[in-house]
């Protein structure tokens, strides 16, 4: 019977995707099948010793995710040094055992097609299917398609049977392979052999075969990095026999990344249950193939309507469960200084290295951090996370701006799309707009023209990647229960939260709107410094901050009757200053220090006027004096 550590760890795996039916908690990788029995996609390794914790991923589409039974502000810095160390052994026998396997694959691909024979125009399969063999071999019956990588080198092979039976060598690449047709100047990407020498035999185009649907993203990647400029085509699949058309939806999504045009077959007769451009050829002919491929470059409507039956209709998709939804628009807003910047590194890190956000389940995927300030300052930030939660960023895919993006003004968010397209990482599912104020461009944030031009490229990336789009925002100035600007961008969030810090440095994230769900329960964090190893010209060490949660507790209502806000929030920092200080003194530029987060000196100056006055405060030489209540001496501040 599992244990309690072991099921914990089963269901982070399957919020993930589909989990081993038994957990074996030795420290060893272990695979297993993902898709289909013995493709053994899926991978763990979990220890139980010390700290337990684990780390889990699908070798066909490269995530890795870690997990820990502890928080990083739960464990000692031993802990944290341990739990890397087995995390880095498991990335280790991963990582060897893909490239033993990928490296056995590739010598026997080599020796198969050294032994091969060009295949014969009358093979079964070819016949069947009506195409020419297009460069293929045969062994042993069986023809033999190479799978090769963009350097051109043979990795894996796939066989097919004269009946159609298909299979890749045990262990191979794949992602990112593909075999090419050699033709005419214009590329076209499909899935299967004989779908693309279907489109070559009609067109004489290019046609490069991708293998399956799951494997057009990277291949549509590999061939867009190698021909930036030059049009290109996917001939996708049309699945419709298959529940959320595989085919369809990953070549839309590729050719929509990549900047490529799609074209899907059509057909007289659905009689055959046909699916792609080889069925088309059977059925209808090359021409009619040739026909289709040269019209759909015919400029078709972008508004379309679907029957309700067709919705498809899923349970929410949460980066972090259950605060942010995927390709969803949300924000977090609140005063200066209340720590807004530091939740969106934290979130941002969270889920570009899948590590757990203060106890909430992460998916991990590519992030994308527009910043408003300096490229020094955040990247403290993000330092300052990866050194307080022990966890490396710098190979992490999580990519920052050089310099805000006006979102308001024409052509700057294509530019964003741009540079993400051109990046090299996958889609991102996250991405930060730290603030909408520096971000905004020449707009005006109350204009309501104007901030729905901001709301409309938001929604561009958002629909363009199928992002959460994170907007960090100011309060308003009067009212800051909401944020600041014209009421149009509320309307179009799906999730809002405010973040608020109260005059003991509690920094409160309360979900202040959730479109289509039930609200989060608040948190509560406090500042931590976090020194880098980093100097400054004087040599003195360099700091920043990180966020730590701590139990959430209501904010205490205000009770000092008679005082101003400067004057109660002086006293609040003073007594926080002097507490657990057995000499019960803190130094004056301390207090004045702490206060100056909330007032500027000269009000600091006037409270301790007032305070002094009132007798709450007297002054002695070196010190000031403070009677309260609940005290029969004085508290003295140092000067």
């Amino acid at each position: 019977m599992a244990t309690e550590t072991e099921s914990a760890f089963q269901n982070a795996i399957a919020e993930h995707g589909p989990a081993p039916a038994e957990i074996v908690a030795d420290g060893n990788l272990h695979r297993y099948d993902i898709d289909k029995p013995g493709d053994k996609a899926g991978w763990y390794a979990l220890h139980l010793d010390g700290v337990p914790a684990g780390v889990f991923g699908n070798w066909r589409t490269g995530v890795t995710t870690t997990w820990c039974s502890k928080q990083p502000h739960e464990m000692t810095e031993a802990e944290k040094a341990e739990n890397r160390r087995r995390i880095e052994d498991a990335r280790r026998q991963r990582e060897e055992g893909k490239a033993k396997s990928q490296a056995r694959a590739k010598t026997k691909a080599v020796d198969m097609l050294a032994m091969a024979e060009p295949s014969p125009t009358d093979h079964p399969y070819l016949v069947m299917k009506g195409v020419a063999p297009a460069g293929l071999k045969v062994l042993n019956g069986n023809l033999l398609v190479p799978v090769v990588d963009g350097a051109g080198v043979v990795c894996s092979l796939q066989t097919i049977s004269p009946d159609g039976e298909k299979r890749f060598l045990t262990g191979g690449r794949i992602k990112g392979c593909s075999y090419t047709i050699p033709g005419n100047g214009d590329l076209y990407i499909g899935e299967g052999f004989a779908t693309m020498a279907s489109v070559h035999a009609a067109t004489g185009v290019t046609c490069i075969c991708a293998f399956n649907a799951g494997n057009l993203d990277a291949v549509v990647k590999t061939v867009r990095g190698k021909n930036p400029t030059a049009p290109i085509t996917v001939c996708g699949d049309d699945d419709r026999w298959t529940d959320g058309n595989p085919g369809r939806t990953k070549a839309t999504a590729a050719a929509e990344k990549y900047h490529c045009r799609v074209v899907f077959p059509e057909f007289s007769s659905l009689d055959t249950r046909p699916t792609d451009f080889n069925d088309l050829a059977v059925e209808d002919g090359p021409a009619e193939v040739k026909r289709q491929i040269e019209a759909h470059e015919k400029k078709r409507p972008s508004f379309k309507l679907i029957h309700i039956g067709a919705i498809d209709i899923k349970p929410p998709d949460f980066l972090i469960r259950p605060f942010l939804e995927r390709d969803s628009l949300a924000e977090i807003f609140g005063d200066p200084g209340c720590g807004k910047s530091f939740i969106g590194v934290n979130m941002a890190c969270c889920v570009g290295t899948g590590t757990p956000f203060h106890g909430l389940s992460v998916k991990q995927c590519p992030v994308v951090y527009i910043a408003g300030e300096g490229q020094s300052g955040i990247g403290r930030r993000f330092m300052a996370w990866s050194i307080r939660n022990g966890v490396a960023i710098h190979e992490a895919p999580i990519l920052v701006s050089t310099a805000p993006a006006s979102f308001c003004d024409d052509g700057q968010v294509d530019d964003v799309i741009e540079s993400i397209d051109l990046s090299g990482i996958d889609r991102p599912g996250l991405i930060v707009v730290d603030t909408v104020a520096r971000n905004f461009g020449s707009g005006d944030e109350n204009s309501t023209a104007d901030m729905t031009k901001f709301v409309a490229a938001c929604d561009n990336l958002r629909e363009r990647y199928r992002a959460t789009i994170l907007l960090i925002h100011h309060s308003g100035h009067a009212d800051k229960s909401r944020a600041r600007g014209a009421m149009a961008l509320k309307g179009a969030l799906d999730a809002d939260y405010r973040l608020e810090k109260d005059i003991h440095g509690v920094v409160r994230l309360e979900c202040k709107k959730m479109k289509d769900g039930e609200i989060p329960q608040p948190m509560a964090f406090k500042i931590r410094s976090v020194e880098l190893p980093l100097v400054d010209e004087d040599g003195n060490p360099v700091t920043s901050a990180v966020l730590d949660r701590i139990d959430y507790e209501p904010p205490a209502q205000a009770t000092s009757a008679g005082k101003g806000k400067n004057q109660t929030t002086a006293i609040a920092q003073l007594k926080d200053l002097i507490a657990g200080r057995d000499d019960k003194k803190a130094p004056l530029h301390e207090w004045r220090d702490a206060c100056c987060q909330y007032m500027d000196r000269n009000a600091f100056y006037r409270v301790k006027k007032a305070l002094t006055a009132s007798g709450e405060i007297t002054e002695d030489g070196f010190y000031a004096v403070v009677n309260t209540a609940s005290s029969s001496s004085p508290i003295y501040i140092g000067g």
